[in-house]
C-alpha cells in the first residue's frame, strides 16, 4: 500500500523515511491517508493563484497526520493589474514636457503620485534601484486609494 501513497506524494524526498512512518500506521490510516494526499491535490488545484504552503516531505506529513487537515477553498482576491496602471503613467510620462503637468484621465494616478513624489522626480530618475523603489511607493498609493 506504501506505493500507492508514495506514488501519489507530489515530494519524492526521503523514501525509506517515508516508508517507516507510512508502516507505523494502522491500516485504516494508511488508507486515510491515501485518500488525503488525494484531497490535498485537489485542494490545491482549487487554490490555483492563490498562496498555499509547500509540501512537506512525505514524512513530516505522514507524522503530523496532515490527511486530518480541514481544507478550506477560498475566493482568490481581486486582482489588479497595477503594472498596466504603471505603465500607462509612464507612457504618459514619455511624452509630456518635462516642465508641464500632464493632464491624468485616471484621477487615481495623479492622486497616487502626489502621495510618492512628483511625475519630473521619476523621469529624472535613471533605469536603476531608484526608479523601481518609486515604482514601488507609487503602486502602493495607487492601491491604498482603491485602485
Amino acid at each position: 500500500m506504501f506505493i500507492d501513497f508514495w506514488e501519489l506524494f507530489p515530494t519524492k524526498r526521503d523514501k525509506v523515511k517515508a516508508q517507516r512512518a507510512f508502516n507505523k500506521l494502522s491500516a485504516t490510516d494508511q488508507q486515510e491517508a491515501i485518500k488525503g494526499v488525494q484531497r490535498e491535490i485537489e485542494w490545491r488545484k482549487a487554490m490555483q493563484g492563490q498562496w498555499v504552503p509547500a509540501w512537506k516531505y512525505a514524512q513530516g506529513w505522514l507524522n503530523g497526520r496532515c490527511w486530518e487537515d480541514e481544507l478550506e477553498v477560498t475566493e482568490a482576491p481581486k486582482q489588479v493589474n497595477t503594472n498596466a496602471v504603471f505603465d500607462k503613467l509612464c507612457s504618459q510620462l514619455g511624452v509630456v514636457p518635462y516642465d508641464q503637468y500632464p493632464e491624468w484621465d485616471d484621477p487615481l494616478i495623479s492622486k497616487a503620485l502626489f502621495k510618492v513624489g512628483s511625475w519630473m522626480e521619476f523621469s529624472r530618475m535613471p533605469e536603476n534601484k531608484q526608479k523601481f523603489e518609486f515604482r514601488s511607493k507609487f503602486l502602493e498609493a495607487y492601491k491604498s486609494l482603491g485602485g
